[in-house]
């Protein structure tokens, strides 16, 4: 708590006060830029400190789909609306 306290009264003296950016959320932030960046799942497990795999591809379950390789941007392609 002490932490999040710290992270919190940080963001609101930069001027961000939403009750969405949390310590928390830029922890996920972090992973998942990592993971946009390049980095493996590996990587954002060590970054991470995550014991199993499993939690880390639960922070990374967007990011995959990011990009050309997701299912939407195939159909959006399909129709002209992506070149």
């Amino acid at each position: 708590r002490s932490i999040s306290r710290i992270v919190k009264t940080a963001m609101r003296a930069i001027g961000l006060d939403s009750p969405r950016l949390t310590c928390h959320s830029l922890r996920h932030s972090s992973l998942t830029w990592c993971r946009q960046a390049g980095g493996s799942i590996e990587d954002v497990k060590l970054l991470a400190r995550h014991r199993s795999i499993e939690i880390s591809m639960k922070y990374c379950h967007n990011i995959d789909r990011m990009g050309k390789g997701a299912p939407e941007y195939k159909i959006d392609e399909l129709l002209g609306k992506v070149e």
